[in-house]
């Protein structure tokens, strides 16, 4: 048993304790997820959203939105220099040292605020610390630098978060990249 969320028309329309297979038989045609998310919560480029941040009354709204996807932005050939220590799909680093990371991502140039979320049981965000990362010529380059110890990723979900929340017309796409910062 688990707590699934039922959207139905973009819309969340119940939470509910099931099964696999009672939500396999009884909601084959609804979008289901996996945890509990407000009824009546619009569910929007794969975010949940309150209606009330809608610029149009929910009223007004006729039929499903046609929401269109943002195009994507690849960040290909990511590089963390030394004394960054690449550990299976972590990077370990020694707190307070800093370590640059460099990938090539097809942005305008300029000065970009990256978020790395601080996280306990590598789900639980904490907090987070902010990066300023320079995009020129489609060379991306971060200076990291964690001041705290701990479980850090840097994630292209919470990245998105932040495009969106600006008006970017684009999305990012990338594996998490995750660092542990040690004494």
């Amino acid at each position: 048993m688990a707590t699934y969320t039922i959207v139905k028309n973009g819309v969340v329309d119940n939470v509910i304790e099931a099964d696999m297979d009672y939500i396999n038989t009884v909601h084959s045609d609804d979008i289901v997820i996996k945890g509990s998310y407000p009824i009546g919560y619009l569910f929007k480029d794969d975010h949940f959203v309150s209606p009330e941040v809608l610029t149009v009354p929910i009223d007004d709204v006729v039929g499903v939105p046609v929401i269109t996807p943002k195009p994507v932005a690849p960040l290909s050939n990511l590089v963390i220099d030394s004394p960054a220590n690449k550990v299976g799909d972590i990077y370990w680093l020694q707190r307070d040292t800093d370590a640059v990371v460099t990938a090539d991502l097809a942005l305008p140039d300029g000065e970009y605020m990256i978020m790395a979320e601080r996280v306990a049981n590598a789900t639980n965000v904490i907090d987070d610390v902010r990066f300023v990362a320079t995009i020129l010529n489609g060379k991306f380059t971060m200076t990291v630098h964690f001041p705290i110890t701990g479980n850090y990723l840097l994630t292209a979900k919470r990245m998105n978060e932040g495009l969106d929340r600006i008006g970017s017309p684009v999305h990012l796409s990338f594996d998490d990249v995750e660092f542990d910062v040690y004494v």
